[in-house]
């Protein structure tokens, strides 16, 4: 799926060139800084940080797991629908607007 691809880890192999890489990276950047701020939050202490859940569950004053779960698919999705706006991202990912899921 586009998803797993779009996530995927620094140690996957990569045919992409130093400026394709950069463009992606600006991309995402760009994505990330226009979500709300619990949202840029949660991304940025998960993806960036490496903070587990009940790490931001602490942070963020939670005592629930499923809120934190939901609260981390919420704002992963808004990012995936951000960054699903941008061509050059769907054109990577390979996707159409006849094919998006």
């Amino acid at each position: 799926s586009y998803c797993a691809r779009l996530m995927a880890g620094p140690n996957e192999v990569s045919t992409e060139t130093d400026d394709e890489e950069n463009q992606y990276d600006s991309i995402v950047r760009d994505a990330v800084a226009s979500l709300g701020d619990q949202d840029r939050f949660i991304i940025e202490q998960i993806h960036t940080w490496g903070k587990s859940y009940s790490e931001l569950s602490d942070m963020l004053g939670y005592s629930s797991k499923s809120t934190i779960h939901k609260l981390v698919h919420k704002a992963q999705n808004n990012l995936k629908e951000i960054l699903l706006q941008q061509p050059a991202i769907r054109q990577m990912l390979g996707e159409t607007d006849d094919n998006l899921e």
